[in-house]
């Protein structure tokens, strides 16, 4: 069976490759994942801010993949208290505080608009939303707080989004 360079290949085999193939060897790029969640009636306003905003900043969109997440309602911090569209978008970015800077103002406008449409987004990727949103995207943030300070009292356990977001 050829491999990927050499004609035709089947789904298997694409799916064989080492992922070292996909690496960037580029030093002064990084890749940027988002997420963001939103309800299935609000996907076209979304769609429509993402064509407004993104744009207008210097980043590069490589791809968006969208799957359905069903609706959580066991976890303290669910992103899909109710069924959503989620928008796993890929960017890459330059490595410089320029690129940086214009993420950040790039993503929380990405974040207001999804907030304003009922949605929210995924925490971990990037520190870049402000508090105020967080506390909008996961309203039963306090109880996360508390229960955490129950079970680790000394707080050993904690990292950049705690001690961004909730220390």
């Amino acid at each position: 069976m050829p491999r990927l360079g050499q004609g035709a290949v089947t789904r298997n085999t694409l799916l064989d490759t080492p992922v070292a193939a996909l690496a960037d060897r580029v030093s002064t790029r990084t890749d940027i994942l988002h997420e963001y969640f939103v309800p299935a009636g609000r996907f076209n306003d979304f769609l429509a801010s993402c064509r407004e905003i993104i744009p207008a900043h210097r980043q590069d969109l490589l791809n968006v993949t969208l799957r359905y997440v069903d609706a959580d309602s066991s976890s303290v911090l669910t992103y899909a208290p109710q069924p959503r569209i989620a928008a796993v978008m890929l960017f890459v970015q330059e490595r410089t505080t320029e690129a940086d800077a214009d993420m950040r103002a790039m993503t929380r406008k990405l974040i207001d608009r999804v907030l304003a449409l009922g949605g929210s987004y995924y925490l971990p990727y990037r520190l870049h939303a402000s508090r105020e949103q967080m506390r909008l995207a996961y309203p039963r943030l306090d109880e996360f707080v508390a229960a955490k300070k129950r079970y680790d009292p000394q707080l050993r356990f904690r990292n950049a989004l705690w001690d961004t977001y909730l220390a």
